[in-house]
């Protein structure tokens, strides 16, 4: 299905011992993660890749969602450190990803 892309993770991680981590992560389903994997691979721009930062203005999505989801990407091979970096909002050099020739065509024939 288009919203979901479905990695085949483990349930979210949490902080062992903290119950309140527990809770946050069991309240969070695959397709939870799969519909903000669409969110992140569609705002990353084809010709000019994005940063973290600007994923997380163009998304709305919270920093470490956003950056939790941009790793899982990033291992399953759809995005790519492009060796660029930009500055973020607060003017801090962030690196620039962009779309695998995989993460490319998942967007392109979705």
């Amino acid at each position: 299905m288009v919203e979901q892309l479905n990695l085949g993770e483990a349930p979210y991680p949490f902080v062992k011992g903290s119950d309140t981590s527990e809770a946050a992560a069991d309240s969070f389903g695959e397709e939870d993660r799969g519909q903000d994997r669409w969110k992140v691979l569609r705002a990353v721009d084809v010709v000019t890749g994005s940063t973290c930062d600007e994923i997380e203005a163009f998304t709305g999505l919270k920093h470490q969602t956003a950056s939790a989801r941009v790793n899982d990407l990033v291992k399953a091979g759809l995005l790519v450190d492009s060796g660029e970096r930009r500055p973020t909002r607060s003017n801090r050099p962030a690196r620039v990803l962009k779309l695998t020739p995989r993460g490319l065509s998942l967007i392109c024939f979705e």
